[in-house]
């Protein structure tokens, strides 16, 4: 199987991966031959991309991290944290909190039911084969569900390669899942908003939302001090020009012994990092989608000013921007031959994330091999790949 963009999908082909639709019911099966009509079908649920089978790539493979059973249920955890009408639930609507002059507040038991649902993510992340990080293949979901469970994964697989202990990484993952809950609660709604299109009453509202969200939280009296700090900081700076409250961050090592005094904590430092990134390659700073590579190079662009430099290498270290079933294009390598050939990522290299083995299906002129070619690029240093939806 191969990714292939949703405006690249023609009749003929075939789904090599079930879709899903927003509550979790099957749009349509593994196997089923695309047509006209279910071509636009696809297109109506804004999937950015699908997975295709092709000639040559029978053997390929492409899993999430988490299962759809497991996201099902996290999914139905999140919609209790944010529900879309107004009426009772864990958080108060911002519509309801408007009619009542009491401010929102969680029910009892809320953060416990969170602790249970994040620890979901943790346990497939166990579990999982993979030791490295790459974006989900999305289902028909709201945006926000889809980047609170990535965002969750990147976080909890940086702090697992910082060797922080199983209390600490579920801290983090439940301050990663509900980081935006104060959203919604804003006095200003800001709706599916481009935060490129806020004026300035708006972007001053939504500079807020960490501490709406961060408030939301501490009204539990069993949650822990941390998972509300990390809320509060995850838009700060390590140059003080982050929000809201402008601190600084120390650019040391965000061990479990260094001292968090009047600098940025050290799991909001990872959020940081994790929710930057996948808001990148989401569209969801600039109004174009990025891909992998080019949001770790942005990453590392922001990287001290912004990022603590500890925490983007270790990111950039456990993002995959090359998964099992993408498309890439061969920019460099000893064979000189290859260069601009394309194909499809076969196996990961965990020692080398950016020299997957590829199978090569089309030469530079986009002509179709007779023959796939089965290529290690981790066996050649001075080669460069470059991912595309495209082939």
């Amino acid at each position: 199987m191969r990714q292939c963009a949703t405006h690249k999908l023609k009749s003929g082909m075939v789904l090599a991966r079930p879709l899903f639709d927003e509550n979790f019911r099957m749009l349509l099966a593994e196997g089923v031959v695309l047509t006209p009509q279910y071509v636009a079908r696809i297109k109506r649920y804004n999937f950015p991309h699908i997975y295709i089978h092709e000639d040559g790539t029978e053997k390929i493979v492409a899993e999430d991290i988490v299962g759809i059973n497991s996201k099902r249920k996290v999914y139905e955890s999140y919609k209790e944290f944010h529900p879309k009408e107004p009426r009772p639930g864990l958080a108060k609507s911002a519509t309801t909190a408007k009619k009542s002059s009491a401010p929102p507040r969680l029910e009892y038991g809320a953060m416990g039911m969170m602790r249970r649902t994040t620890q979901i993510l943790m346990d497939e992340v166990r579990s999982s084969s993979a030791k490295s990080y790459y974006p989900s293949v999305n289902l028909a979901t709201d945006a926000e569900f889809n980047h609170s469970v990535d965002v969750s994964l990147l976080c909890v697989l940086i702090a697992k390669n910082f060797n922080y202990p199983d209390s600490e990484i579920s801290r983090l993952a439940q301050a990663a899942f509900i980081h935006d809950v104060g959203k919604p609660l804003l006095k200003t709604q800001l709706g599916n908003l481009h935060r490129l299109d806020f004026n300035e009453e708006q972007l001053n509202e939504y500079k807020n939302h960490p501490r709406v969200g961060a408030e939301l939280v501490d009204q539990d009296r069993n949650v822990d001090y941390r998972i509300p700090l990390t809320i509060l900081q995850h838009h700060e700076h390590q140059d003080g020009s982050g929000f809201p409250e402008g601190i600084k961050g120390s650019k040391l090592a965000p061990t479990m012994d260094r001292p968090n005094k009047d600098v940025i904590f050290r799991l909001a430092e990872i959020l940081a990092v994790a929710n930057y990134f996948d808001n990148l390659i989401k569209g969801r700073i600039a109004k174009k989608l990025i891909t992998p590579m080019e949001a770790v190079e942005v990453l590392l662009e922001k990287t001290p000013s912004w990022f603590n430099p500890f925490v983007t290498e270790m990111a950039v270290s456990v993002i995959n921007v090359f998964p099992v079933g993408s498309n890439v294009i061969v920019q460099d390598c000893r064979e000189v031959g290859l260069i601009d050939y394309g194909g499809v990522v076969a196996e990961v290299n965990e020692h080398d994330l950016h020299r997957p083995k590829v199978v090569l299906l089309f030469d530079r002129r986009k002509q179709r091999l007779a023959t796939p070619l089965i290529v290690d690029f981790s066996r050649d240093k001075t080669s460069k790949l470059a991912y595309t939806l495209e082939l």
